[in-house]
C-alpha cells in the first residue's frame, strides 16, 4: 500500500493500530473458539486504547 494525502497522516497513527489490533484480538478469539490451549492474549497498547476510547464509551450507553 502506498498511501497518499492525508491516508499519509492516518493510515500510521489510526488505522494501522486499530487494524492491527482488530486482527490480533480476533486471531486471540478463533484460538480459544476452536479450543486450542490459550497462550498469551494479545494486549492492546495504551495509544490503542487511547483511540478506541471514544468508540467504547458509546457502546456502554446504549
Amino acid at each position: 500500500m502506498s498511501p497518499s494525502g492525508t491516508a499519509k497522516l492516518t493510515w500510521p497513527l489510526f488505522f494501522r493500530p486499530m487494524h492491527d489490533a482488530l486482527i490480533e484480538e480476533s486471531l486471540d478469539r478463533a484460538e480459544n473458539e476452536f479450543g486450542s490451549s490459550p497462550g498469551a492474549a494479545h494486549r492492546r497498547s495504551l495509544w490503542t486504547k487511547i483511540l478506541r476510547a471514544p468508540f467504547s464509551a458509546r457502546m456502554t450507553r446504549k
